[in-house]
């Protein structure tokens, strides 16, 4: 199976509350040149995952605009508060009983930064850090920690 985490881009620093604040410009910008160069890259999985904050929701739609036919639905558990474990535990229950699935995840630090090192180390303090518009392709036999491997991680630059 393959697990693709896609960070958001660049956000505005203040808003009313954290779920409201917006994509800057340059976040924007940012996520059009990841989004081209994953269409290069790998496999594009057709379900996408979202966190129903406002600059996860408009880091997809940028993906659903540079990659016409996918489809996204909000996920609650993609916050920044929720523990990885929780996530890990709901995803494998989802995606072990479909080897061959593929599914996006668009969310945040540091719930995706530290899933990222729980899958690829076994253990949630590590040294990999997904920067914002920042894309990691994985690949499982079986979601579970120390299980993936990279396939690729691309950058705006």
């Amino acid at each position: 199976m393959r697990l693709v985490l896609f960070r958001h881009g660049e956000a505005e620093s203040y808003a009313e509350s954290d779920s409201l604040r917006q994509l800057t410009p340059a976040g924007s910008a940012d996520n059009r040149k990841v989004i081209a160069k994953l269409r290069d890259t790998i496999e594009i999985p057709r379900e996408i995952l979202c966190s129903p904050y406002l600059r996860a929701k408009q880091t997809a739609t940028d993906l659903i605009s540079g990659i016409p036919g996918l489809r996204f639905q909000d996920y609650e558990l993609l916050v920044p508060t929720t523990k990885c474990t929780q996530l890990l535990s709901t995803l494998a229950e989802r995606l072990n009983a479909e080897p061959q699935a593929s599914l996006m995840l668009v969310g945040h630090n540091p719930l995706l930064s530290d899933l990222l090192c729980l899958l690829l180390d076994g253990q949630t303090t590590g040294n990999r850090h997904l920067g914002t518009s920042n894309i990691v392709s994985l690949s499982l036999e079986v979601m579970a920690p120390g299980c993936a491997e990279l396939e690729s991680w691309i950058t705006p630059d």
